[in-house]
């Protein structure tokens, strides 16, 4: 049995507004390989970063159970597509997790949890990802929130402390894995954030998270690059026969 692509769960532990849409976004953009994002939060903030006009929506690829598979092979024919949930995506939470089970066989996963992750995705997550502020009450909610776990995922958790500025609050070893990203300044803009020190933390991260192994692109890149190398035997035959 094939050993399925990783899925990352981005969360804060009970708390939004700490940058959850931002890392995940983060995650994405440096992804070398092709991925597919999920917006969980019911805010479209991942599409937005991400300059998304218009993501799919969870409620038309749930909505009928037996036509999921199907929906699921068009969604790897994009280049990192992202879907959000809708009021409908709501009303059936477990074939939601049907269906990031039914991706996460075939291409990397980025999920944006945002404070509230659904607990049925915990279990098929590879990586957690906890984002939290340098704040005391943001670490005892994170506390709290170990506590109330057994197994994290299989991988283990790593704590992204966002918006660092001076000392952190956070050491190796009693937390696990733990990565320190700078206080972003300037107008929020996505791009330039990503070209900054916030990119510059993220990027390292999101190769260690979503490594593209040789023949494991994820479908849809890999029906890319079929493309790629047609159109450079087609022009290399016309070459030979001009």
């Amino acid at each position: 049995m094939a050993v399925p692509y990783p899925c990352v769960l981005v969360f804060s532990p009970g708390k939004g507004g700490v940058g959850v849409s931002t890392v995940a976004a983060g995650l994405m953009h440096f992804a070398l390989g092709n991925v597919v994002g999920i917006d969980l939060t019911g805010t479209c903030h991942l599409p937005f970063f991400l300059d998304v006009m218009r993501p799919i929506a969870l409620g038309s690829v749930v909505r009928q159970w037996n036509l999921m598979p199907a929906h699921v092979n068009e969604i790897l024919k994009r280049r990192k597509p992202v879907l959000a949930l809708d009021w409908e995506g709501r009303t059936y939470p477990d074939r939601v997790v049907e269906l990031v089970r039914l991706l996460h066989a075939r291409i990397p996963l980025v999920l944006d949890g945002g404070d509230d992750p659904p607990p049925g995705l915990l279990p098929l997550s590879t990586h957690l990802v906890a984002v939290v502020e340098p704040d005391v009450r943001a670490v005892d909610r994170l506390a709290a929130w170990l506590e109330r776990q057994t197994k994290p995922s299989s991988n283990g958790l790593i704590i992204v402390e966002n918006r660092v500025e001076g000392e952190s609050l956070l050491r190796e070893g009693r937390w696990g894995q733990v990565v320190h990203l700078p206080l972003a300044k300037g107008d929020g803009d996505f791009g330039r954030l990503m070209r900054g020190p916030l990119g510059e933390a993220l990027q390292p991260l999101s190769a260690r998270l979503l490594p593209t192994p040789a023949g494991r692109q994820g479908e849809g890149e890999t029906g890319r690059q079929d493309e790629r190398e047609k159109g450079i035997l087609r022009g290399l035959f016309r070459r030979l026969a001009s």
